[in-house]
């Protein structure tokens, strides 16, 4: 079960809407905060600080070196990454840093607004832009390492990213379309904040169906990636690749992917811890759903410049080595 459904019989709009909006008015009363309180404020409040510096910087880094780099279907798909991570968390990461170092996630859960319900929807929709490009990425570099001379056009890599995020946004816009308040209710049901995210529980069963699938695809696309990263890695220890690009590469490449994909599937396990106790433990659910995204948009363009050493040389003004053709070279396309 999760967010919130533990708190009512299923089929039981009635009982759900009486039973949730008691949770909401006994947390929705300020309270004294407790030194526990704090310390847990800061704490995540300076990780999402440092995480954001992080991501703004190593996303620039990676986006200028993209420049160079010749134009791929894996590269685009990087690039798109990047920009997805750069735009979607550079707001909403020192806006929820600033309400945990002051303390102002108080009341627990409030009524929230339009613009914080549409900042939600859009922080969405930029992570699943990320992990889809992840996925994406994967199943290319599997392809490129099971069939090496088989070319991937950028239009055909494109247009099944672009598949899956128009899925999953046809799912955030139901969801994040604002509701009539419940005339029962002080509560509207789809925009109220919960430690200054907003999250929609709802008794109209379209929306908690739509809630459910918003989950169960990213759980299907996260894995995807998971699987096509770990084969990926598992053939490159059986062969030698010959193909138009180099060995080097293509297993740099598939190890920076591989990392990513495993990124991913912590945030998706925070997520669901989160969700599941999300009343219980609301410290949880703000590390596990908004957290640990935050985490790995700074975690992708920061292990990017770790294994690809170019990226480094690159700004150093250092040459390096193409080996295939022994030449030095500042614009080796490498990922």
């Amino acid at each position: 079960m999760i967010f919130g459904e533990q708190y009512f019989e299923e089929g039981s709009s009635t009982d759900f809407q009486k039973i949730f909006t008691d949770l909401i008015r006994k947390n929705t009363t300020n309270r004294d905060t407790t030194i526990a309180d704090i310390a847990v404020n800061y704490t995540i409040g300076l990780i999402m600080v440092l995480s954001t510096v992080v991501l703004v910087v190593f996303n620039i880094i990676v986006l200028i070196y993209s420049k160079y780099q010749k134009r791929t279907p894996v590269k685009a798909l990087f690039d798109i990454m990047a920009v997805s991570d750069l735009v979607g968390n550079v707001y909403y990461g020192p806006l929820l840093s600033y309400a945990l170092l002051n303390n102002k996630i108080y009341p627990i859960a409030r009524p929230g607004t339009n613009a914080e319900l549409y900042s939600a929807f859009l922080f969405q929709m930029f992570f699943t832009m990320s992990y889809s490009a992840t996925t994406v990425m994967s199943v290319c570099r599997l392809i490129a390492i099971r069939f090496p001379f088989r070319r991937l056009r950028i239009s055909h890599t494109l247009i099944v990213f672009g598949g899956t995020v128009l899925i999953r946004l046809v799912i955030l816009v139901v969801i994040y379309t604002p509701l009539p308040v419940d005339p029962n209710s002080t509560i509207i049901w789809n925009r109220y904040c919960f430690m200054s995210v907003n999250i929609n529980v709802n008794s109209n069963l379209m929306i908690n169906v739509f809630g459910k699938m918003k989950i169960y695809l990213a759980v299907i696309v996260i894995m995807i990636g998971v699987i096509s990263s770990t084969i990926s890695i598992i053939l490159l220890h059986k062969k030698t690749i010959i193909s138009q690009e180099s060995d080097a590469k293509v297993k740099r490449s598939a190890r920076v992917i591989a990392y990513m994909n495993a990124c991913n599937l912590c945030i998706l396990v925070g997520y669901i811890a989160g969700g599941i106790t999300w009343f219980t433990y609301p410290h949880v659910y703000f590390f596990g759903v908004v957290g640990l995204p935050i985490i790995g948009a700074a975690f992708n363009p920061l292990i990017r410049c770790i294994v690809n050493k170019d990226i480094g040389n690159h700004f150093l003004k250092k040459d390096t080595i193409n080996p295939l053709t022994m030449s030095s070279s500042l614009h080796e396309t490498k990922a």
